[in-house]
Protein backbone atom coordinates (compact mmCIF):
# COMPACT_ATOMS: atom_id res chain seq x y z
CA UNK A 1 0.00 0.00 0.00
CA UNK A 2 1.27 3.63 -0.84
CA UNK A 3 0.77 6.60 0.26
CA UNK A 4 -2.95 8.04 -0.50
CA UNK A 5 -3.89 11.49 -0.31
CA UNK A 6 -7.58 11.77 1.67
CA UNK A 7 -6.67 8.47 2.78
CA UNK A 8 -8.82 7.87 6.02
CA UNK A 9 -8.12 5.29 9.20
CA UNK A 10 -10.88 3.05 9.36
CA UNK A 11 -13.14 0.04 10.83
CA UNK A 12 -14.71 -1.93 7.85
CA UNK A 13 -17.39 -3.29 10.03
CA UNK A 14 -20.08 -5.88 9.23
CA UNK A 15 -21.47 -4.14 6.00
CA UNK A 16 -18.10 -3.90 4.39
CA UNK A 17 -17.50 -7.79 5.26
CA UNK A 18 -20.88 -8.49 3.58
CA UNK A 19 -20.11 -6.56 0.67
CA UNK A 20 -16.40 -8.44 0.70
CA UNK A 21 -18.39 -11.80 0.83
CA UNK A 22 -21.33 -10.83 -2.09
CA UNK A 23 -18.32 -10.20 -4.24
CA UNK A 24 -16.77 -13.45 -3.52
CA UNK A 25 -19.65 -14.84 -4.08
CA UNK A 26 -19.95 -13.45 -7.99
CA UNK A 27 -15.88 -14.64 -8.35
CA UNK A 28 -17.32 -17.94 -7.37
CA UNK A 29 -18.79 -18.36 -10.93
CA UNK A 30 -15.52 -17.21 -12.66
CA UNK A 31 -15.86 -19.39 -15.54
CA UNK A 32 -19.19 -17.45 -16.70
CA UNK A 33 -17.93 -13.73 -15.84
CA UNK A 34 -17.24 -11.51 -18.84
CA UNK A 35 -13.84 -9.69 -18.72
CA UNK A 36 -15.48 -6.35 -18.27
CA UNK A 37 -17.90 -7.40 -15.77
CA UNK A 38 -14.63 -8.78 -13.84
CA UNK A 39 -12.95 -4.99 -14.30
CA UNK A 40 -16.13 -3.68 -13.05
CA UNK A 41 -15.88 -5.62 -9.89
CA UNK A 42 -12.13 -4.84 -9.51
CA UNK A 43 -12.55 -1.29 -9.96
CA UNK A 44 -15.29 -1.28 -7.59
CA UNK A 45 -14.56 -3.61 -4.84
CA UNK A 46 -10.57 -3.90 -5.05
CA UNK A 47 -10.82 -7.60 -5.93
CA UNK A 48 -9.67 -9.37 -8.41
CA UNK A 49 -9.94 -13.06 -7.93
CA UNK A 50 -11.05 -15.57 -5.22
CA UNK A 51 -8.75 -17.16 -2.95
CA UNK A 52 -9.51 -20.20 -1.58
CA UNK A 53 -7.97 -19.43 1.70
CA UNK A 54 -11.28 -17.44 1.71
CA UNK A 55 -13.67 -19.94 2.19
CA UNK A 56 -12.22 -21.35 5.05
CA UNK A 57 -14.70 -20.48 8.09
CA UNK A 58 -12.55 -19.34 10.64
CA UNK A 59 -10.63 -16.92 8.24
CA UNK A 60 -11.94 -13.10 8.30
CA UNK A 61 -11.10 -10.59 6.08
CA UNK A 62 -9.69 -7.22 6.97
CA UNK A 63 -8.52 -9.51 10.74
CA UNK A 64 -6.95 -12.36 10.04
CA UNK A 65 -4.00 -11.03 8.02
CA UNK A 66 -0.97 -8.89 9.70
CA UNK A 67 0.07 -5.97 8.44
CA UNK A 68 2.71 -6.84 5.71
CA UNK A 69 5.34 -4.71 7.81
CA UNK A 70 7.85 -4.63 4.88
CA UNK A 71 6.29 -3.44 2.19
CA UNK A 72 4.57 -0.88 3.93
CA UNK A 73 7.76 0.37 5.47
CA UNK A 74 9.51 -0.12 2.16
CA UNK A 75 6.95 1.49 0.29
CA UNK A 76 6.34 4.52 2.14
CA UNK A 77 10.42 5.17 2.62
CA UNK A 78 10.67 5.57 -0.81
CA UNK A 79 7.74 7.80 -1.12
CA UNK A 80 9.38 9.95 1.36
CA UNK A 81 12.92 9.96 -0.26
CA UNK A 82 11.25 10.35 -3.56
CA UNK A 83 9.18 13.42 -2.30
CA UNK A 84 12.42 15.29 -0.78
CA UNK A 85 14.52 14.64 -3.71
CA UNK A 86 12.06 16.52 -5.41
CA UNK A 87 11.30 13.33 -8.14
CA UNK A 88 7.53 12.72 -7.32
CA UNK A 89 6.26 13.58 -10.41
CA UNK A 90 2.41 13.69 -9.04
CA UNK A 91 3.75 16.72 -6.39
CA UNK A 92 5.89 18.30 -9.27
CA UNK A 93 3.13 19.19 -11.96
CA UNK A 94 1.43 20.56 -9.11
CA UNK A 95 3.75 22.53 -7.01
CA UNK A 96 6.54 22.68 -9.38
CA UNK A 97 10.46 21.09 -8.09
CA UNK A 98 10.82 24.55 -5.71
CA UNK A 99 9.59 23.73 -2.59
CA UNK A 100 11.08 23.99 1.21
CA UNK A 101 10.82 20.25 1.91
CA UNK A 102 12.67 19.43 -1.61
CA UNK A 103 16.50 19.07 -0.76
CA UNK A 104 19.49 19.82 -3.42
CA UNK A 105 21.65 17.95 -4.44
CA UNK A 106 24.57 19.11 -2.34
CA UNK A 107 22.66 18.53 0.50
CA UNK A 108 22.13 14.89 -0.37
CA UNK A 109 25.86 14.71 -0.84
CA UNK A 110 26.28 15.44 2.64
CA UNK A 111 23.86 13.39 3.81
CA UNK A 112 25.72 10.10 2.18
CA UNK A 113 28.89 11.59 3.76
CA UNK A 114 26.93 11.71 7.07
CA UNK A 115 25.29 8.00 6.86
CA UNK A 116 29.06 6.69 5.86
CA UNK A 117 30.13 8.22 8.95
CA UNK A 118 27.13 6.94 11.06
CA UNK A 119 27.35 3.85 9.25
CA UNK A 120 31.11 2.89 10.78
CA UNK A 121 30.11 2.81 13.87
CA UNK A 122 26.90 0.38 13.22
CA UNK A 123 26.38 -2.76 14.77
CA UNK A 124 25.28 -5.07 12.26
CA UNK A 125 23.86 -7.55 15.01
CA UNK A 126 21.82 -4.62 16.24
CA UNK A 127 21.01 -2.27 13.18
CA UNK A 128 21.53 -4.49 10.92
CA UNK A 129 24.42 -4.13 7.71
CA UNK A 130 25.74 -0.57 6.67
CA UNK A 131 24.07 2.31 5.54
CA UNK A 132 24.17 2.45 1.51
CA UNK A 133 24.28 6.10 -0.54
CA UNK A 134 20.63 7.81 -0.49
CA UNK A 135 21.01 7.69 -4.54
CA UNK A 136 20.39 3.93 -4.64
CA UNK A 137 16.56 4.53 -1.99
CA UNK A 138 15.00 2.27 -4.30
CA UNK A 139 17.13 -0.67 -4.38
CA UNK A 140 17.20 -0.31 -0.71
CA UNK A 141 15.59 -3.65 0.41
CA UNK A 142 12.67 -3.31 3.98
CA UNK A 143 15.75 -4.15 6.30
CA UNK A 144 17.31 -0.99 4.56
CA UNK A 145 14.30 1.24 4.55
CA UNK A 146 13.34 0.60 8.10
CA UNK A 147 17.28 1.08 9.39
CA UNK A 148 17.18 4.40 7.66
CA UNK A 149 13.66 5.40 9.50
CA UNK A 150 14.54 3.98 12.87
CA UNK A 151 18.27 5.12 12.66
CA UNK A 152 19.26 7.80 11.13
CA UNK A 153 16.71 9.53 8.93
CA UNK A 154 15.97 12.47 11.84
CA UNK A 155 19.40 12.71 12.63
CA UNK A 156 21.05 13.00 8.96
CA UNK A 157 18.13 14.95 7.99
CA UNK A 158 18.11 17.72 10.89
CA UNK A 159 20.14 20.39 9.11
CA UNK A 160 18.38 20.26 5.88
CA UNK A 161 14.49 19.58 6.36
CA UNK A 162 12.11 22.49 8.44
CA UNK A 163 10.94 21.37 11.55
CA UNK A 164 7.67 20.21 10.78
CA UNK A 165 9.17 18.02 7.93
CA UNK A 166 11.05 16.27 10.55
CA UNK A 167 8.03 16.08 13.21
CA UNK A 168 6.11 14.30 10.75
CA UNK A 169 8.51 11.95 9.56
CA UNK A 170 9.56 11.29 13.48
CA UNK A 171 5.40 10.12 13.93
CA UNK A 172 6.41 7.54 11.55
CA UNK A 173 9.48 6.47 13.20
CA UNK A 174 7.68 6.02 16.37
CA UNK A 175 4.97 4.40 14.92
CA UNK A 176 7.38 1.65 12.63
CA UNK A 177 8.97 1.30 16.11
CA UNK A 178 5.55 0.03 18.29
CA UNK A 179 5.23 -2.11 14.75
CA UNK A 180 8.14 -4.05 15.72
CA UNK A 181 6.81 -5.05 19.14
CA UNK A 182 6.84 -8.29 19.82
CA UNK A 183 3.88 -7.64 22.41
CA UNK A 184 1.62 -5.27 22.25
CA UNK A 185 -0.23 -3.09 25.33
CA UNK A 186 -3.66 -1.37 25.06
CA UNK A 187 -1.38 2.03 25.51
CA UNK A 188 1.06 0.44 22.52
CA UNK A 189 -2.59 0.20 20.41
CA UNK A 190 -3.76 3.63 21.05
CA UNK A 191 -0.39 5.41 20.46
CA UNK A 192 -0.11 3.48 17.29
CA UNK A 193 -3.65 4.51 16.22
CA UNK A 194 -2.31 8.28 17.63
CA UNK A 195 1.11 8.02 15.27
CA UNK A 196 -0.97 6.93 12.75
CA UNK A 197 -3.29 9.16 12.44
CA UNK A 198 -0.70 11.94 12.91
CA UNK A 199 1.58 11.01 9.84
CA UNK A 200 -1.25 10.66 7.57
CA UNK A 201 -3.14 14.18 8.62
CA UNK A 202 1.00 15.61 8.31
CA UNK A 203 1.20 13.88 4.43
CA UNK A 204 -1.96 15.00 3.17
CA UNK A 205 -1.33 18.95 5.18
CA UNK A 206 1.76 19.26 4.18
CA UNK A 207 2.64 17.65 0.98
CA UNK A 208 -0.48 16.93 -0.82
CA UNK A 209 -2.43 19.89 0.46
Amino acid sequence: MRIIPRYQLHDPGKRSLAVIKRVLGLLDVEPRISKAERRRISRAHGINWKTELLGLPTLIPYESFPIDMMHETMNITRDLMEIWKGENLHLSRLYGKQHEYIMSQEGWKLVDEDLLVLGQGTCYSLLGAHPRSTATYYSWKGSECRQFILHYCLIVLNSFLPVRYLKGAQHFSWLLNLCRSPALSQRDVSDMKRHAVAFVHHMEQDYYR
